[in-house]
């Protein structure tokens, strides 16, 4: 049985998971990366980042100042 959880009641448990050098795959809703990530298709993987900076092509998941969680490919 698959359950749908809002990202902000899960967010502090994904955290600390990500702490403890854990990782996080969850099922991404959205059309926003399509072609690569389809909307209750894929799943994508979260790791805490190792050395603190972001590199190309990578898909961080960041909080909006609305309180919205969201991923997004860097093309820069």
């Amino acid at each position: 049985m698959n359950k749908r959880v809002a990202m902000a009641e899960l967010f502090p448990l994904m955290a600390e998971i990500l702490d403890n050098a854990g990782e996080v795959t969850f099922q991404v809703t959205g059309n926003s990366m399509l072609p690569l990530l389809q909307h209750r298709r894929d799943k994508v993987c979260l790791v805490k980042l190792q050395d603190g900076s972001l590199r190309k092509y990578d898909i961080p998941l960041f909080v909006r100042q609305d309180g919205k969680y969201i991923l997004h490919r860097l093309w820069q």
